[in-house]
């Protein structure tokens, strides 16, 4: 048996309580003087049950003293060929006191071993409900950064795809205001009317606007998507046909048709 296993055995409440026998009683002596785990175990449950017991510690009622005395009071007026008697009578009254107090006592004691015992094990319940929440947030996290993970690998495989597809069109598109070193990428498969569009170079918009992409066929534009400014490809929405490719500044959350005046980037098929 291992310290864990000695302590949460009951044993050490048994030696406080004065239970064991005197071999077992040295073997817990000798444990504590070698262990500190089991002197400390030892020291808790005796202030546990020293707590408990003055919380419920009760006065004997005066009545009890009084009517004690009133026997041995009357016994004394007898005569001496009763003696045996009153000998016997107080034996008897000593003995119900002494047995009184002790069961007094290991009710009180018995109360506080108990007491101490669901302390231990709902403290216990609750380390246990505590990892396996803990638990719970990491499998949470794990499964998150998994998909996350999935999520990645298909967008690059995706990517690829489109890079090495003969059927996408690869576009970049300029700055409207020639004076401007604005940029873009447009990745567009007229097969399979996939759009992908990466921003080398554009100003950041303010908090209510947000740029668009539109794809332009017979002069009629058709929305593409809002999107972010970033340097990395951006799936966009699917485009059956173009002819050319362009970005507006638009409210926040985009608009059905573009702002002609507000256009910042255009490229031809």
């Amino acid at each position: 048996m291992n310290i864990n296993d000695y302590i949460s055995s009951g044993i050490l409440e048994a030696y406080v309580l004065g239970t064991l026998s005197k071999e077992e009683a040295l073997k817990v002596e000798q444990l504590s003087m070698q262990h500190e785990e089991i002197k400390e175990e030892i020291t808790s449950i005796e202030i546990a049950m020293e707590n408990f017991a003055n919380a419920h510690a009760k006065t004997p009622p005066s009545s009890l003293k009084t009517s004690i005395f009133n026997v041995l009071e009357n016994t004394t007026t007898k005569k001496a060929s009763v003696d045996t008697t009153t000998i016997k009578l107080n034996s008897k009254v000593k003995t119900a006191w002494s047995w009184a107090a002790a069961s007094i006592l290991i009710a009180i004691l018995s109360s506080a071993f108990g007491i101490y015992s669901y302390t231990k094990w709902k403290g216990a319940e609750d380390r246990l409900v505590t990892l396996e929440l803990e638990n719970s947030v990491i499998a949470n996290q794990v499964n998150f950064e998994k998909e996350k993970l999935e999520n990645n690998i298909q967008y690059s495989t995706e990517l690829i795809s489109m890079f090495s597809d003969t059927a996408t069109a690869k576009l970049k598109l300029g700055a409207v205001d020639t004076t401007q070193n604005y940029l873009a990428e447009v990745l567009w498969n007229k097969q399979n009317s996939k759009v992908f569009l990466r921003i080398n170079n554009l100003p950041e918009p303010p908090s209510d606007k947000q740029y668009q992409l539109w794809a332009l066929l017979d002069g009629v534009p058709v929305n593409a998507g809002v999107f972010d400014i970033s340097d990395r490809f951006q799936s966009m929405n699917l485009i059956e046909g173009a002819q050319a490719f362009a970005v507006t500044l638009e409210d926040k959350g985009g608009k059905p048709t573009p702002n002609l005046e507000a256009m910042y980037l255009i490229g031809m098929l």
